[in-house]
């Protein structure tokens, strides 16, 4: 009686190892609904923009990205920055997946090879992404304060 009181429930997650490529490919998952809400969002936001004759996206771009407030600035770059990371990371997740279905680079040292290949690649792209998208707000900022 006193042996089943201190039995674990499930004995398979106290000798369970952290796995990098199964994280990759749990985070992937999630990253693909994030990618999939996020443009979801943006299809009806361009729907929405057509019905307030193309002004809709630019008074979002103007209270969120050109906004005075530095808080308010830094949240929008900070989502943007997820959803970014999240496309990216969901792409290179799924090439991953392909090269698995041809066989290609399936032994266990490949797998967190492409695991970490997918987590530097997705970085270095959204920070790509987001510079130049910050470089080109700060021309848009130049362009207005000259009209």
């Amino acid at each position: 009686m006193n042996i089943k009181k201190l039995s674990p429930l499930s004995p398979h997650l106290q000798i369970y190892k952290f796995n990098l490529s199964s994280f990759t490919s749990i985070f992937g998952r999630f990253c693909g609904i994030v990618s999939f809400l996020s443009i979801f969002l943006l299809s009806w936001g361009m729907i929405i923009d057509n019905f307030y004759m193309n002004q809709f996206i630019i008074v979002i771009i103007d209270a969120t990205f050109l906004s005075k407030n530095y808080y308010i600035f830094v949240f929008s770059v900070f989502v943007l920055f997820c959803i970014v990371f999240a496309g990216f990371f969901y792409f290179s997740t799924m090439i991953r997946h392909l090269l698995w279905n041809f066989n290609l680079l399936v032994d266990l040292k490949y797998s967190k090879f492409l695991s970490i290949f997918c987590l530097i690649f997705s970085l270095l792209a959204t920070l790509f992404v987001i510079i130049s998208f910050l470089f080109h707000l700060s021309y848009f900022k130049y362009l207005i304060s000259v009209i």
